[in-house]
């Protein structure tokens, strides 16, 4: 199946987009994007096909994807509502020195 390459728009002065997506627009086509994603279900309930993952979901379910991993959500049916707050965001939005930063911790950790 061939995937469909989405163009999330982030605000330049932002790290991140946070959006609340209800149907008709909570289900898209099969896509990617280099965007990670976390999606938290406040509506609904139907199918994930994420990479080559194939479940379930329901209300109260967080999924975190990382980047350019393909994916789904299908409701179980037709005329049901979907809805989910979705935050996209890139995978360095925290910085290289972060994990620098971690890094330092850890080591501080083990001499302790």
């Amino acid at each position: 199946m061939k995937t469909l390459i989405q163009k999330i728009h982030v605000e330049e002065q932002y790290s991140f987009a946070c959006r609340t997506y209800r149907t008709p627009t909570f289900e898209t086509a099969w896509h990617r994007h280099p965007e990670c994603e976390l999606i938290v279900i406040t509506e609904g309930n139907g199918t994930a096909l994420i990479g080559d993952y194939i479940g379930d979901y329901k209300q109260g379910d967080v999924f975190f994807l990382g980047s350019d991993l393909p994916h789904w959500f299908r409701k179980s049916r037709q005329d049901a509502v979907g809805s989910a707050i979705v935050v996209h965001f890139l995978k360095d939005f925290w910085g290289r020195d972060f994990w620098r930063c971690r890094d330092a911790c850890d080591r501080w950790i083990v001499e302790k």
